[in-house]
């Protein structure tokens, strides 16, 4: 779940058109994440290990893969990128780990 802010809205009265907002979002996940494994780059021997026996692509973040720093990373990392120049701010993502446990970055 994203959050997000902005100063401006749009001529009917939005942020930014949500389908474009998710779109962003779901297109960026389903890359880089979706279906991928998700290593710490300290990790780099073992993804390259299995990467190679297996094909399966590996997602590198820079610290533990926890879901507090997934979180953290794409709020910090990824959104800005994805949304820059846009006139949108993601203040939030909640990511969960289960239904009724998330971690939460601002």
């Amino acid at each position: 779940e994203f959050t997000a802010s902005s100063t401006e809205l749009d001529n009917i009265g939005r942020i930014m058109d949500f389908a474009l907002m998710k779109k962003l979002m779901q297109d960026w996940v389903l890359e880089h994440f979706d279906h991928n494994i998700i290593l710490s780059e300290e990790d780099k021997a073992l993804g390259e290990f299995i990467q190679s026996y297996t094909g399966q692509k590996v997602f590198y973040l820079p610290y533990n893969p926890t879901a507090e720093n997934i979180a953290s990373y794409l709020q910090s990392e990824v959104c800005p990128r994805l949304f820059y120049g846009k006139g949108v701010e993601i203040v939030k993502v909640r990511l969960y780990e289960t239904p009724n446990c998330y971690a939460e970055a601002y």
